[in-house]
């Protein structure tokens, strides 16, 4: 169970720069600074819940990488 009721959004999703999330994601990214996607986000995050392929993403540290390959797994268990 969820403690706080804040994050307990059951299926509600937000807009977080163009990517739809859990909304319990984009209070928790919001909440941590985190208001936009960046450019590696923008480009993987919708392309790694759409579609259970492969993907390669390069960019610089501290780019936000780690990010984009965490939301989407974030997400799917929030749906399991």
């Amino acid at each position: 169970a969820v403690a706080d009721k804040d994050y307990d959004d059951e299926y509600e999703y937000k807009d977080w720069g163009g990517i739809m999330l859990r909304g319990c994601l984009v209070k928790a990214l919001t909440d941590l600074g985190f208001h936009t996607p960046t450019a590696i986000q923008q480009a993987v995050v919708p392309v790694a819940m759409a579609k259970r392929a492969d993907l390669f993403g390069a960019a610089e540290t501290g780019s936000g990488k780690t990010l984009a390959f965490g939301l989407p797994l974030l997400q799917r268990i929030l749906e399991s």
